[in-house]
């Protein structure tokens, strides 16, 4: 299956914006938006909220809708949504088991880290994959002779898992950056409650973007 070139630019546009709603310190934010958050009903066990606020800063910021069409802002918002209906490969390239972000991640945080637990075969594993039909849709699926490939990539991501995000070093971190600013809040910190506080109003996200400068550097440069 041959992608145009417009579908080829939309994965990559979606790939670069779909966690620019992570706040401060990145997972750290997600606690403390779920904290402050307990019954966001309109989000599904497995979302997370910055993925709804990555959704809407895409829909509604005026600088991201001035440099892409809003019927391309609004198909990448579908491709980033887990309704089961937008579920096909081009979605299990954004989010899935073998997505691009994954694939990033383990091997950026093994380079920076100066570990090798998240290293695997890059090349290979994109040479392996290919589309599965499920009903009138096709999904990413891997060759079976890309197996090892596969197992390679997990115990890579069960590796560093253990030994870099759970390290207690980074567990401490965490729970201190929690604590503080969990604290700072219910003191009354105005800017700091603003942020952690969601809520679906247009309000909010523009609140959200003028305490977190989100990215911008990155997106200047796409």
């Amino acid at each position: 299956m041959v992608l145009s070139a417009t579908q080829v630019q939309i994965i990559r546009l979606a790939g670069l914006l779909h966690d620019i709603g992570h706040g401060p310190f990145s997972h750290v934010s997600e606690i403390l938006l779920r904290h402050f958050n307990p019954k966001t009903d309109d989000l599904g066990d497995m979302e997370e909220i910055h993925e709804e606020i990555s959704r809407r800063i895409i829909a509604q910021n005026e600088e991201i809708q001035n440099h892409i069409d809003p019927d391309v802002s609004d198909t990448i918002v579908k491709l980033l949504s887990t309704n089961e209906i937008n579920l096909d490969f081009q979605h299990d390239v954004l989010s899935g088991p073998l997505d691009a972000d994954k694939m990033d991640y383990l091997l950026r945080d093994s380079y920076y880290t100066g570990v090798k637990y998240g290293v695997f075969d890059l090349d290979r594993m994109i040479n392996i994959m290919t589309l599965a039909p499920e009903g009138d849709r096709k999904r990413l699926a891997v060759r079976m002779e890309g197996i090892q490939t596969v197992e390679q990539y997990v115990m890579a991501k069960y590796f560093i898992a253990n030994q870099v995000y759970q390290h207690k070093s980074r567990h401490i971190t965490d729970l201190l950056l929690v604590d503080g600013i969990r604290s700072a809040i219910e003191d009354g910190n105005k800017e700091l409650g603003e942020l952690y506080k969601y809520n679906d109003t247009s309000e909010y996200i523009r609140s959200y973007l003028e305490v977190v400068p989100v990215g911008w550097t990155v997106w200047r440069q796409c």
